[in-house]
């Protein structure tokens, strides 16, 4: 027999494969790398309520890939060029979450050709 957590994990991973959002909603407790995963596969939004210690650049490129604007909950340490490109590429308004330093003319190239 399923015990109570193994069954509301479920419901939570379900959740994640329908609306990443509901990420919000689940207990600290209970967010772990694979239930995020799922969380930021579905929307980069997400990333905003993935614990930090799960936080990783796997994960900030999984987020960004799927929704450029997830650059803007990225940390600034993991934050660098190639991950800008992914971002802009995918939503070329997502300049706006570029670092300053870190915008030349190819990348504003980037966004232009996307948007």
């Amino acid at each position: 027999m399923a015990t109570y957590r193994a069954v509301r994990a479920s419901q939570y991973e379900l959740a994640m494969a329908l609306d990443g959002w509901a990420l919000v909603y689940v207990p600290e407790a209970l967010k772990d790398r694979a239930l995020c995963e799922l969380a930021v596969a579905q929307t980069g939004w997400a990333l905003e309520y993935v614990p930090e210690a799960i936080v990783d650049r796997a994960l900030c490129e999984l987020a960004v890939a799927q929704r450029g604007h997830a650059l803007m909950y990225v940390p600034e340490a993991l934050v660098d060029r190639a991950l800008c490109e992914l971002g802009v590429a995918q939503d070329g308004c997502a300049l706006e979450h570029v670092p300053e330093a870190l915008v030349d003319r190819a990348l504003c190239v980037i966004a232009v050709r996307q948007h």
